[in-house]
């Protein structure tokens, strides 16, 4: 028999296999004050980057998110707020369910927020459905 041409494939978790639905978080700082005129602006004050490369602990994103408020917010609010946005694609899931039935699949944790390796900052649905295939290289 005949090795097939791809025997591994690898999924990026985050906008493939998870969306990301910011429109609460961005609501609730916009009520506290925050201008959000642009979300990728608000994500680069707040160092998003930090917090995704494992650099930056969750508490450490909410305290950043938090201090770009002109009014209080607490860390259960945007804690609340920043775990509800993320949006299993349940088509992708099962598509790499029916990959692994003959190939090597992987994922691509290119979040923090996404692996769970930052507190408890993905749900756990998510973690759960991300649970069935590995990363391609060990959490932090």
């Amino acid at each position: 028999m005949m090795k097939p041409a791809i025997d591994t494939i690898v999924f990026d978790i985050g906008w493939v296999l998870v969306r990301f639905n910011y429109q609460p978080t961005i609501d609730l700082l916009r009520a506290r004050g925050c201008p959000v005129d642009d979300l990728h602006a608000v994500l680069e004050r707040a160092a998003l980057t930090d917090h995704e490369s494992g650099r930056l602990h969750g508490h450490g994103l909410l305290d950043r998110l938090a201090g770009l408020t002109s009014a209080p917010v607490t860390h259960a609010e945007l804690h609340e707020k920043w775990v509800g946005m993320f949006e299993l694609d349940a088509p992708m899931l099962e598509l790499a369910h029916r990959l692994s039935e003959h190939h090597r699949v992987y994922c691509f944790p290119t979040s923090a927020t996404c692996t769970g390796r930052t507190s408890r900052a993905s749900t756990a649905s998510t973690r759960s459905a991300m649970a069935r295939y590995p990363p391609i290289w060990p959490a932090r």
